[in-house]
């Protein structure tokens, strides 16, 4: 599992990787999202839409995907300023 600390937690990772932070909340999952010294983009994997879009808009990203990375594909994009 990995934890604030860990080299893959805190650094900016490319490649066909992923990291998985587990969470126990939407509230815990805000905050980790937003604790990094990066941001171009960020996503959220739900099947709940509705539920995203709300909490898309609590990232500090330069935008951020639902159930989707890197491609803009649809209206469900949120672009930061």
């Amino acid at each position: 599992m990995l934890k604030r600390g860990m080299p893959a937690y805190e650094d900016e990772l490319f490649g066909p990787v992923a990291s998985i932070i587990n969470v126990k909340n939407e509230e815990e999952a805000i905050k980790v999202a937003n604790d990094t010294k990066f941001g171009l983009g960020a996503s959220l994997w739900t099947k709940n839409i509705k539920k995203a879009k709300t909490l898309a808009k609590s990232i500090d990203s330069g935008s951020v995907f639902i159930n989707g990375m890197g491609k803009i594909r649809s209206s469900f994009t949120i672009w930061r300023s």
